[in-house]
């Protein structure tokens, strides 16, 4: 009887692990690629 809820809720718990895993990955792209531009500026200042 208690099938789909645990069910709906594994899909749930799956979907929000999925979205926090992109935003992380999102983020660290966003820092990385912030990084890369402040370096290569200061290399290019010098």
């Amino acid at each position: 009887m208690n099938q789909p809820v645990s069910i709906a809720n594994f899909h749930c718990r799956s979907l929000v692990l999925h979205f926090l895993r992109g935003e992380l990955l999102l983020a660290t792209a966003f820092t990385l690629s912030q990084l890369f531009h402040n370096g290569f500026q200061i290399v290019r200042r010098e």
